[in-house]
């Protein structure tokens, strides 16, 4: 059980996580995480943030995140994902 946001409990299985989870698929895909770039609003993406090339925050995220990213994009009102996807990924 973690608390990602002020207002958001979560409920994983144990020893999970979303970096995890993007870990087996890139293996899977056979693409390198530093070829990623990674979107994320709270600290439960910390750990995901650490292993992509290409860490963004939202910028409404939790200011802990905020510290572990390359890049800070608009909040998730102001189209932030399409933002960063369209300057750092297009």
């Amino acid at each position: 059980v973690t608390q990602a946001l002020d207002w958001t409990l979560e409920v994983l299985p144990a020893r999970t996580s979303k970096a995890e989870g993007l870990r087996r698929l890139l293996e899977h895909l056979q693409i390198n995480p530093r070829r990623v770039m990674a979107v994320g609003d709270g600290e439960n993406d910390i750990e995901m943030m650490r292993m992509v090339g290409l860490p963004v925050a939202m910028g409404n995220a939790m200011e802990p995140l905020k510290r572990h990213v390359a890049y800070v994009t608009a909040s998730n009102a102001e189209d932030g994902v399409a933002k960063a996807i369209r300057e750092h990924a297009l």
